[in-house]
């Protein structure tokens, strides 16, 4: 795997069942030029070992809410079927939604907090375990996203734990303090 691979952020990489390998690609990474996001999702699927990418297009809002909307997502997924993909991912999309365009489909449809009216769901371990708990995953995480447990809790007081005890805590505080005498001696030598 490339150097500009190896570095990608976990996030990116994500495991639908243990024998297939999916990729993803945001919609921004997409709309920039279509041959870079070609030559990306080549890319990635051969350096990567994927057997898929899902290519994200629609951003992380609520769709199909109105029927015009509904229509179109379904339209939508008519169109992803024909151009010859394998499935469609549909996520935010009311239940109601999700079953039309899994009955409209000849492909399978998996849905993220879309219901149980489809082929086959997305689970978030992360959101499931809660393993994320900083303020900002909590500002981003949707509605739909239900925690069973709060892990990150767990992993946040050990390693505090653990810092406290090899006293890293005092370690970073005396050199915040260094650095600061260290400007102000700076500032008055000016």
């Amino acid at each position: 795997m490339s150097a500009s691979l190896a570095t990608l952020p976990p996030w990116w990489f994500t495991v639908t069942t243990p024998h297939f390998l999916s990729g993803r690609m945001k919609c921004l990474s997409i709309a920039v030029l279509l041959l870079v996001a070609v030559d990306a999702v080549v890319r990635v699927l051969k350096e990567g070992a994927m057997d898929a990418i899902k290519l994200e297009g629609g951003g992380f809002r609520s769709q199909g809410k109105t029927v015009s909307s509904a229509v179109k997502v379904v339209e939508t997924a008519l169109a992803l079927q024909e151009a010859g993909c394998f499935s469609v991912v549909l996520e935010c999309v009311p239940p109601p939604v999700a079953a039309a365009a899994t009955s409209a489909l000849r492909i399978p449809t998996i849905v993220v907090g879309a219901g149980p009216f489809c082929s086959g769901q997305v689970l978030v371990c992360h959101d499931l375990l809660g393993m994320l708990q900083h303020p900002r995953h909590a500002q981003v995480t949707p509605r739909f996203c239900k925690q069973n447990a709060r892990v990150g809790d767990v992993i946040n007081k050990a390693l505090s734990e653990r810092v406290s005890k090899m006293g890293l805590d005092k370690a970073a505080s005396a050199a915040a303090e260094a650095a600061e005498m260290m400007d102000k001696k700076e500032s008055l030598a000016k």
